[in-house]
């Protein structure tokens, strides 16, 4: 799991698809974000 998102109170956990190392977090705690919009960077392993 490389993080928890809250959507409509749910509180969902997203996983990577592969392995690797968050390298840039591109959105900010408490951000309204919008279908398809990234949301970090990994690099993988």
């Amino acid at each position: 799991m490389i993080c928890i998102l809250e959507a409509m109170k749910v509180f969902n956990e997203i996983k990577s698809p592969w392995d690797g190392v968050v390298t840039s977090i591109l959105v900010s705690n408490q951000d309204i974000v919008e279908f398809d919009q990234p949301l970090m960077v990994i690099e993988r392993a």
